[in-house]
């Protein structure tokens, strides 16, 4: 395993800022391959210095680092206590109390705590390391591995939003992911439709990431598994509410959609004359609510619709059961 430790100028100006930074940095090392940067794992992990200054003033003042950060909700969160903290104690005169020193972040408390001072360079152990040699890196290097780099997520959202018409919400949260926005786009590629594509990755497939506890590399349900299941929605064959049901046992067990469908015996029903009887049977049991339809309580229809999606079990294709069930109440 190898460490990289990558060092910025004091050139952000805030908390939200500093906090953009690393994700679009989080971006670029996870699109290049460099690193999966799940920071709950370790492989990410972010130190940040913060220090007050004065408006209109150059110089910068105090410096305090909040050490090893593991993620950007709590990245967030502590420096912008460590920010109020040194205000407050600038506002009241006490800036003295701001040392050059390491402070953890402390989630419990909600605040950071201090860890260890270093007040002097020589406190940062500096000093050359006779065995390490000059690394003298050619321009021709660094101009093929520029044009080599794969899509980096700036690009790859841009083209999210303009290809797949997706909005700026959706695009972003699937590219934060590199292995979700991989997924997303090798559906779209079997034939998904890219709006309800990601529509299914950014409700069912993350809710259930995130129940499972599981990373969008280990999506059980291949992208054309999903395609197909949305197939049969468009089909007529499932409902979305059916079909949901199905994705979910799609996601434990592995099974296919419709070796799913058939076990539980979830598809869709379509037939005319099976819906109309259901209609029929509906309408005899409320006459009331017919009597109220007819007396221009639109709500009626409603409540005679949901009678007839719960009398075959959600089964009946919505779009086939309310034509029925509005000819038959114009009919009565």
């Amino acid at each position: 395993m190898t460490l990289i430790e990558i060092v910025s100028e004091p050139d952000m100006r805030s908390v939200d800022e500093a906090v953009e930074f690393l994700r679009t940095l989080k971006g670029v090392l996870e699109f290049s391959d460099i690193s999966d940067c799940r920071m709950e794992q370790g492989s990410l992990r972010c130190d940040a210095n913060i220090s007050i200054r004065e408006v209109g003033s150059d110089v910068l003042n105090t410096k305090v680092e909040l050490k090893n950060l593991n993620s950007f909700k709590e990245l967030q969160k502590a420096l912008e206590k460590e920010e109020k903290r040194q205000l407050e104690l600038y506002s009241f005169g006490e800036q003295f109390k701001i040392k050059q020193e390491t402070r953890r972040w402390d989630a419990g408390k909600g605040k950071t705590v201090s860890m260890r001072s270093k007040e002097e360079a020589h406190d940062y152990r500096y000093f050359p390391e006779p065995d390490l040699v000059p690394i003298i890196v050619r321009q021709e290097t660094v101009d093929n591995a520029i044009a080599t780099l794969p899509e980096m997520p700036k690009a790859k959202k841009a083209r999210f939003m303009s290809q797949y018409g997706l909005t700026d919400k959706e695009a972003a949260i699937i590219i934060d992911d590199r292995a979700l926005a991989k997924y997303y786009e090798a559906a779209v590629a079997e034939g998904g439709d890219p709006k309800t594509a990601a529509n299914w990755v950014l409700g069912d497939i993350l809710r259930l990431l995130k129940e499972k506890d599981l990373s969008a590399a280990a999506i059980p349900v291949a992208p054309v598994a999903l395609v197909k299941l949305l197939g049969l929605i468009k089909g007529g064959q499932l409902s979305t509410t059916a079909a949901k049901e199905v994705f979910e046992e799609m996601f434990v067990t592995g099974k296919s959609a419709d070796t799913v469908v058939a076990e539980k015996g979830l598809a869709q029903i379509s037939d005319t004359s099976e819906i109309e009887k259901i209609a029929d049977d509906i309408l005899d049991a409320n006459p009331q609510s017919i009597e109220d339809f007819k007396a221009g309580k639109k709500q009626a229809a409603g409540f005679l619709m949901g009678q007839l999606m719960k009398a075959s079990k959600g089964k009946a294709n919505p779009k086939v059961a309310k034509e029925l069930l509005d000819r038959k109440l114009s009919e009565r």
